[in-house]
Formats: C-alpha cells, sequence, structure tokens
C-alpha cells in the first residue's frame, strides 16, 4: 500500500508561467500536478478516465491494478487509483473555475464541453466509492 501524499493545489492568477501551482514535498507531484498550460489536460482527460497510459511532452500516466503511477521525465511517484481520482477532480475542477474566473478563450472550445462532463463522472466516482466503502463499514 502506498503512504497517502501530501499535495496542494492552486489556480495561478499572476502572470507566472503555470496555470496551477502544486505545492508537495513530493517533487514528482509537485511538477506533474502544476500545469503550465491546457494540453496535458485536453489532450488526456478521456484517456485519464478510461484508464488509458497517456503521454505528453515530460508528462506521463500508466495504470496499473489499483495503482496509479505518475512519470515527470523518468521520475516517478505512485499512489493508490482512489487517491488519484481525487487529486484530478481537485485538478480538473480547479482549472474550470479558473478558466471560468479568467474568461478563458478554452471554454469555448469544442473539446471544452466533454471535459467538464468527464470531471461531473469522476465526481460520481468518487461518491459511489464512498458509498460502498461506508456500506462496508
Amino acid at each position: 500500500m502506498y503512504k497517502l501524499q501530501k499535495l496542494s493545489l492552486q489556480w495561478n492568477y499572476d502572470t507566472d508561467e503555470r496555470m496551477t501551482i502544486a505545492q508537495s514535498p513530493n517533487s514528482v507531484l509537485e511538477a506533474f500536478f502544476s500545469m503550465k498550460d491546457w494540453e496535458f489536460v485536453r489532450h488526456g482527460f478521456n484517456d485519464l478516465w478510461e484508464e488509458i497510459g497517456f503521454e505528453l511532452d515530460d508528462k506521463r500516466i500508466e495504470f496499473e491494478g489499483k495503482y496509479v503511477h505518475l512519470y515527470v521525465n523518468e521520475n516517478k511517484t505512485s499512489l493508490e487509483k482512489q487517491e488519484y481520482i481525487r487529486i484530478i477532480s481537485q485538478l480538473y475542477d480547479l482549472m474550470i473555475i479558473g478558466a471560468n474566473e479568467d474568461h478563458h478563450n478554452v471554454r469555448y472550445e469544442m473539446w471544452w464541453q466533454d471535459f467538464t462532463e468527464i470531471n461531473y463522472k469522476i465526481k460520481c466516482k468518487i461518491e459511489m466509492e464512498e458509498n460502498i466503502q461506508s456500506g462496508s463499514e
């Protein structure tokens, strides 16, 4: 079993080079969830939902049973899948809220509606898992 990781995500309102800022003692988590642009989300949200490995630039994700392996360059960290799903849901929420608050043009791109629907499905998956866990205790 992998240890739960400490991670803080926030939208970057400054004119920095990143849209989201992740802070963690784990350098891979910090780099993986700090998004410089929309490309990783735009090209990967469906693969991530379907639990298909995905790679773009220096970031890669692999699914293995109940674990998820995240890579930045060749550095790796692993999370339990349920923990990863919760983190990705927080990231997607953050990006949707940030895009809305900043009136970002990405909201009018063809893939945006599918992305927001996947985010809703992820939330439903989390809720179902929580209901299953609370029912078994």
